[in-house]
């Protein structure tokens, strides 16, 4: 295969590490469902991995703790240990196991303790905005405009053999 090079700007996922690395994401990140901003945070994580998009990580004291129901959904990835999965709910309208969390990860990804990932696709909107001002959006992801699915531990739905989901 041959990736295509990454324009100005860009990174490509090819360029990623394998094991994954976790670093911080300086610009603000905002998550909208029903509607409803349930989060939003200047101090996310992100995860880059070889072949993946990065996975934004919110600290949990950034989500709206009242949308929060813990799921019976769990999966396993080979670097980051046990996760456990979350169900949204705002008004009416649930989404299932749609964030997950390393409650406890293995080494090299402690900072992933008390921060919760998010499916976009199951969201109406997830962003991350350039500087600290939420408006001035750099990456919008809108259930209507992609059906890409992510995993804790894969992306694009596909498992490998590594991930163990129940």
């Amino acid at each position: 295969m041959n990736p295509e090079k990454p324009g100005p700007g860009q990174e490509s996922v090819w360029d990623y590490p394998r094991p994954p690395r976790v670093e911080a994401e300086p610009r603000v990140v905002k998550i909208i469902f029903n509607g409803v901003t349930i989060a939003e945070t200047g101090g996310a994580r992100r995860v880059l991995e070889t072949s993946h998009p990065p996975s934004i990580y919110v600290p949990l004291v950034d989500v709206a703790a009242d949308v929060l129901t813990p799921s019976a959904e769990r999966s396993v990835c080979e670097w980051k240990g046990a996760a456990e999965y979350w169900d949204i709910s705002v008004g009416d309208r649930v989404a299932p196991a749609a964030a997950w969390s390393y409650p406890a990860p293995r080494r090299g990804f402690e900072d992933l303790v008390h921060h919760l990932s998010f499916y976009p696709r199951l969201m109406d909107a997830c962003s991350v905005s350039r500087s600290t001002m939420p408006h001035i959006l750099l990456i919008t992801v809108s259930a209507k405009q992609t059906n890409r699915s992510s995993c804790a531990c894969s992306k694009a739905g596909n498992r490998p053999r590594t991930c163990s989901r129940s």
